[in-house]
């Protein structure tokens, strides 16, 4: 039976939240190793989560790219910053 160090080093690899691995090791009945599956999901879940913000705030940028744009600009104060100095209203 794995050490719970050696059972987080395993999780540390998975990168998907539907990997086998977690079906496996949660038969083991130590806490331990329950709650490294529920930290490394919580993470994944986590990752997941910004990856579809990011696409979310990307998605007109993609529309016009996909349109045969090269070059978009905006004007935004959060985030990217304006394009050529700040923003005066």
């Amino acid at each position: 039976m794995p050490t719970i160090k050696e059972v987080k080093e395993r999780l540390a690899m998975i990168d998907e939240l539907d990997h086998p691995l977690f079906e496996e090791l949660i038969l083991d009945g130590r806490a331990g190793v329950k709650a490294a599956i529920s930290k490394r999901k919580r993470e994944l879940q986590k990752q997941v989560d910004e990856d579809l913000r990011l696409e979310k705030m990307l998605a007109y940028e993609k529309e016009l790219y996909a349109q045969g744009m090269d070059l978009i600009a905006g004007v935004d104060e959060v985030g990217r910053g304006p394009l050529a100095g700040p923003v005066v209203a």
